[in-house]
């Protein structure tokens, strides 16, 4: 199973917990948040909600041979360890599924199934399953960029609508990442889109997803707890693919 190769990740934000600073950009703009800002909103937001679900229907495109792909995904997190995402992608369908104890991942089509002890943080479990996950690490990687570091690159490009909701377009910039993200004025104050893209010379993808979020979000009690399907079978993490 490949693992993270990316900065990422993977959700994580104040919600999940940092897997570790990253060292300092001296090219980059610090930019102070302050609490009349989208950024410090979303920032807030994700950092106060004890649950959060949304949904993202996303579409990467590549330059190389059989790297693109598009689906949907499905979120679910409840603090502080727990977490479901339901993936639906041209490449395969998988649920991934976390008490906080126990991350299992599952995949329909065969039936099979991996179980591995959860990290001390959602981010830090979500990392083992990132190979599969795939490019929801890049969303993923821009809501731990903004949401938790300390030092962005910020140009704001206005007022736009998106899906019929008035959103802040940002342009956002950390590291060899580059995100231009709509976030909403009312409501809950969260990006409706996003577009990814890469500054690296050798990497000319580029991502979006756009995403809806719940308002009141009511888990049922056994959504964080995986039961095998009649028929599953288990498999060593290495097997699982």
């Amino acid at each position: 199973m490949r693992l993270l190769t990316l900065a990422f990740c993977a959700i994580c934000f104040a919600v999940c917990g940092e897997p570790g600073r990253a060292q300092t950009n001296p090219d980059a703009t610090v930019v102070e948040l302050d609490g009349a800002n989208s950024l410090q909103r979303m920032r807030e937001y994700f950092a106060h909600a004890p649950e959060i679900e949304f949904q993202t229907s996303f579409r990467e495109t590549s330059d190389l041979p059989g790297m693109g792909q598009h689906g949907t995904a499905h979120y679910y997190i409840r603090k502080p360890r727990s977490f479901r995402v339901e993936l639906s992608s041209s490449k395969g369908n998988y649920i991934f599924v976390s008490d906080g104890t126990t991350f299992t991942m599952y995949r329909p089509k065969t039936q099979k199934y991996a179980r591995m002890p959860a990290g001390n943080t959602i981010v830090g479990t979500m990392y083992l399953g990132i190979g599969l996950l795939g490019v929801q690490a890049k969303l993923i990687d821009f809501i731990w960029a903004v949401g938790d570091s300390e030092q962005i690159s910020l140009k704001s490009i206005g007022l736009e609508t998106i899906g019929g909701k008035s959103c802040d377009h940002l342009s956002v910039q950390r590291f060899e990442h580059h995100w231009d993200v709509w976030i909403r004025r009312d409501g809950i104050p969260a990006p409706c889109k996003i577009v990814n893209r890469s500054l690296d010379s050798n990497d000319n993808s580029v991502q979006r997803n756009e995403l809806v979020w719940a308002e009141n979000p009511a888990f049922r009690p056994d959504l964080f707890v995986f039961v095998p399907p009649a028929g599953a079978v288990e498999v060593w993490p290495s097997e699982f693919d």
